[in-house]
Formats: structure tokens, C-alpha cells, sequence
């Protein structure tokens, strides 16, 4: 029975509960006040390596008029949806990235870069200039292209532009949703620092392995989950248990059925502690001696259990 803050976006901003074995000790504090409520208002929040939260805000929470960023601020007049940071003290807010139009969630990897999944321009569908569901290694002071009807004659730019940071990987068609990287040792290797994206128009859950390159990344999708029949499947939010490894995935939203999905791997549950402590070593440039058991995890698939 611990005592911390339980942060979180609504009523009006960016707010905190004082938690106090395990229930809310006296209303909640406004610490930056944002435009919440709607689709594209502000979202998702993480701490980030720093120590610092980020919070993901789509394009219609006006941080152009409502945040006062520091002089440290890599952005100062901001365009659309942005990526925002508090100090611990909450005393210097700074916008991180700048351009995006309605991306819902974000994660860090292992090295500490940050990534999220930008939504397309429906209204666009089958015209030259569209540009589907996108995949981004966001970039500090980077712009990502989208830029709201009120502050220029067209929506968005193209990312073969000079000033536009482009994205590492497209999706098509979609809403995206949930952005989770996988940082533990149940799954098989193939998964682990790679990312789940949320589909949720389409009931899809994408999966998304990175390799280096350059200053950046190059990345390759594949379908990792999607539903079939008549049952219904919109993912909202994912999670990794951060004991386990299991993958967590809440669906519902717009009248829609609701329910909470976990993804286990069953041959991971019983080595998951030995096996990420081999992919630690992997990582820092040594690997073990790989037996029959460690292939077999690699070729086994993943069980999705309600």
C-alpha cells in the first residue's frame, strides 16, 4: 500500500490525484491546462527516461494558445498536434515535437527514442496527395508534416520535403490507437523492442520491428492480431505487464462492444526471466550458446486468451 500521484488528461487539462493506499486523497490538481474531452484533443501520457512526463496531444487541443513553453523549448510556436514535456517539479514545460494530427499514444524503446502512430487524412482517400496511417521515430524539434486548416490553405506536407520529418513506416487505412513497445522476455525474440500498433477501424493489431539506421530507424510491419466473424474487435489501449509480459488490449469506444484482451505466450511464461536475461546479453554484443528449447520459442505461436 504505497502512496504517489495517479496522472492523467480531462477535465480541462493536465491533472494528478494524490494517491493514498490506493485511493484518491482530496481532488484533483490541474497542472497544465489543455483542451480535453474530444477525439483530438490531448491524450496519452509516459514518463520518459529523463525522468520527465511527455504528454501526446492531437491537433485541437490548442497548445499554440493555452502552453507557454521555456525558453529551453526546442519549439516555440507550435503547429497542430504536438508532444509536450513537464519537469518532475513541473515548473519548465517544453514542446518536444510539433505536426501530427491525431496520434493517440507513444511509447519509449530501449534506447530511450521516442515513437507514435499518426492517423491519415480520410477526407483525402483516393486523391494524389493522400497519405495513409503513420508509423514515426519522433525527432526533437521536428516537424511531421500536418498542419491545421486554420493555419495554412492545405492540411498536410508531403514528407519528401526538406523541413518535414518523414515517417518510418505506413499502414494504409485506419484509426490508430494504442503504441506499446515490448520490452520484456515472454514473447520470442523476434517481438522484443519491436512495437504493437492499435488499429481500431479495422480491428487490427500491428506489429512493428525496428533496425538502426543512420540517426534513425527502418521498420517493417506485419498483422500481428485481427478479428474475423461478426464478433467485433476495436482496440483502444495496449499494455505490457511489466511482471509477466503479457500483452493487455482494451476494446470498446463509439458505441461499440467493450472488453479487456490478454495475449500470452504460453512457452514464454515458464523461461520468460532466463530468456530476457539472454536477450539482455544479446543486446550488449554476446549471446549464449542457443539450444533446441530457445528455437522452439521462436516458431511456436502466441495464444490470445479473454
Amino acid at each position: 500500500m504505497g502512496e504517489g500521484y495517479l496522472y492523467f488528461t480531462g477535465d480541462g487539462g493536465l491533472r494528478r490525484y494524490h494517491i493514498k493506499n490506493d485511493k484518491a486523497y482530496g481532488p484533483s490538481e490541474l497542472l497544465c491546462k489543455l483542451k480535453t474531452g474530444g477525439e483530438h484533443d490531448a491524450h496519452a501520457i509516459r514518463r520518459g527516461p529523463d525522468g520527465w512526463l511527455y504528454v501526446l496531444c492531437g491537433n485541437n487541443t490548442n497548445v499554440d494558445k493555452l502552453v507557454k513553453p521555456a525558453a529551453t523549448s526546442p519549439i516555440k510556436n507550435p503547429i497542430a498536434g504536438c508532444v509536450l514535456r513537464f519537469s518532475p517539479d513541473f515548473k519548465t514545460t517544453e514542446i518536444v515535437a510539433q505536426g501530427f494530427r491525431n496520434a493517440y499514444d507513444m511509447d519509449f524503446n530501449k534506447y530511450g527514442d521516442l515513437f507514435t502512430f499518426d492517423s491519415d487524412n480520410e477526407r483525402c482517400v483516393s486523391l494524389p496527395w493522400y497519405e495513409p496511417t503513420r508509423f514515426y521515430h519522433v525527432i526533437p524539434g521536428g516537424h511531421h508534416g500536418w498542419l491545421n486548416p486554420q493555419q495554412a490553405s492545405f492540411w498536410r506536407m508531403p514528407p519528401y520535403y526538406p523541413d518535414v520529418t518523414p515517417p518510418i513506416a505506413t499502414l494504409g487505412r485506419g484509426s490508430p490507437t494504442g503504441c506499446i513497445c515490448y520490452r520484456h522476455g515472454q514473447f520470442p525474440l523476434h517481438y522484443r523492442g519491436g512495437f504493437f500498433l492499435c488499429d481500431w477501424t479495422f480491428g487490427q493489431i500491428h506489429f512493428i520491428s525496428l533496425k538502426s539506421s543512420d540517426a534513425t530507424y527502418k521498420a517493417k510491419s506485419e498483422v500481428f492480431l485481427q478479428s474475423v466473424g461478426e464478433n467485433g474487435f476495436a482496440p483502444t489501449a495496449a499494455a505490457v505487464h511489466p511482471e509477466t509480459g503479457d500483452l493487455f488490449v482494451s476494446i470498446g469506444g463509439r458505441g461499440t462492444r467493450g472488453a479487456v484482451y490478454r495475449v500470452r505466450y504460453p512457452d514464454g511464461v515458464k523461461t520468460a526471466k532466463k530468456d530476457a536475461e539472454r536477450w539482455q546479453m544479446k543486446q550488449r554484443g554476446w549471446e549464449p550458446p542457443r539450444g533446441k528449447s530457445q528455437a522452439a520459442l521462436d516458431v511456436c505461436p502466441a495464444e490470445c486468451d479473454r
